[in-house]
Formats: C-alpha cells, structure tokens, sequence
C-alpha cells in the first residue's frame, strides 16, 4: 500500500488478511495433529502456530498504520511454517511456497512406474508433506522421482509409508518429505505400470508371469514409486529360490 491510500482501504487490507491467516493457521493446525509424529514434537509446532495467531489477535489493538508490516511479518513466519511441516498435500504447500514446478522437459528415470501425468492427477493431491528443503543450486537439467527416506521417518506410519519427492530445477532443488496415502483398496496402485516389472523380471529370470505375481502383489505401493525397477528385481533374486 502507498502512503495515499485511504484508512477505509488499509482495514478492509487488515481484515481481509486477518481472516485468511486465521483460516490458514487453523488447518496448519489440524495437518500437524493428524501427522505421523512423536506426541512432543507435534506440541512445539502447535506452539509455534499459536504464538503466531496470538499475534495475530493482537493487530487490532495496534495503530492502523502498523498492520501491514505485522502482517508481512506474519506472512514470512507462515512460508517457514509451511517449509517446517508441509501444509495438507503437495499442491497446496507449492502453493503456499509460491513454487512453480517447470513441468517441460522433465527428466524420468527410465523402467520407473512414475508417470508425470500420475504426479498431476495424484501425487499432488495423495501426498501428506512433513517437511520441505529448498536448496538454491544450478541444475543442469529438470528432473522429478520419488526415492526413500534414510533414516526413516518416525512411528510405524512414516516406516511404511513415507517417501522423499525430489524436484530438480535450473535454479533450486527442491525435496518434499511426507507419508504417502496407504492406499488400502489398492486404487492408486491398480493405476501404476506394472508391466514395467513384470517385463525386467521375465527378461532376468526367465520365468512366466503366474510364477513372479506373487513376488509383485506383495510389493507395496511406497516401495513401487520409491525403489527402481532393477532393484525391485533384485530383491526377487535376493529373497526368492528361482531355481
């Protein structure tokens, strides 16, 4: 805002943005409760939140001309609030985060089940993050995979089912740690390739589909999008007399 503008426009500005902050802070609130975390570690991040909403209630006891820059300092604490614990899925914390995801000319792990149109229509949406780093780096090309998280993440919900999303992009890297849906009546694993393993596997093994099913259904959804196809295949050979 400019020093002209009028007094009605700079609360309509504070109200507006009060309102929106308040919306935000409570579903922060509710994505940090029903996260896969130690019982301390979700109380100081609700402590966080609450320091910043009590700041918040306390704007309209403040000079008119004072808003603003609290709510622009309460806006920079909410961006690392996101960046600390992810904010619902992966679409609205990019958004939250203000990312744009150049999706042209993606580099794909080749023999993988990810597919950019399943990142569009599901990941972005099937994904709870727990956290973000973003590194400032020059990459030389845009890649995008899925891989695991070492040491895992904690409670038995984020050691089956949590995941790293890594985005390489010509300026930054960005890598999203978060539990992926459990998936139990198998829908969003019903939608992945399979083929692709079940071909890697014939081809090394040299044996017919009905003998390797088994071995592929009880592979879990997680272990599809995070493990590469010849590890996968691998695994078969390690954990299973093919003879």
């Amino acid at each position: 805002m400019t020093p002209n503008t009028s007094i009605l426009d700079k609360l309509v500005y504070s109200y507006i943005h009060r309102k929106k902050l308040n919306k935000l802070f409570s579903r922060m609130t509710t994505h940090v409760l029903e996260s896969s975390l130690e019982t301390i570690l979700i109380y100081k991040k609700i402590d966080k939140i609450q320091v910043l909403n009590h700041m918040l209630t306390k704007i309209p006891n403040t000079k008119l001309k004072f808003h603003e820059k609290i709510i622009s300092y309460i806006y920079t604490c909410w961006e690392r609030l996101v960046k600390e614990n992810g904010y619902i899925n992966i679409k609205e914390t990019l958004e939250q985060l203000n990312i744009n995801i150049n999706l042209d000319n993606l580099k794909i792990e080749e023999k993988s089940t990810f597919r950019l149109k399943d990142f569009k229509e599901i990941y972005l949406h099937n994904i709870k993050p727990l956290n973000c780093q973003i590194t400032k780096k020059e990459n030389k090309e845009n890649s995008i995979k899925f891989c695991p998280v070492r040491p895992a993440l904690p409670e038995l919900e984020g050691k089956l089912y949590g995941l790293c999303l890594e985005v390489e992009q010509p300026e930054f890297t960005l890598r999203i740690f978060g539990i992926l849906d459990s998936d139990t009546l198998r829908i969003y694993r019903s939608k992945l390739d399979i083929n692709i393993l079940y071909d890697d596997l014939k081809e090394k093994f040299n044996l017919k589909k009905h003998d390797i099913e088994p071995y592929v259904e009880s592979i879990s959804y997680r272990d599809l999008l995070v493990y590469e196809t010849r590890q996968l295949t691998n695994h078969y050979e390690d954990n299973i007399d093919v003879c």
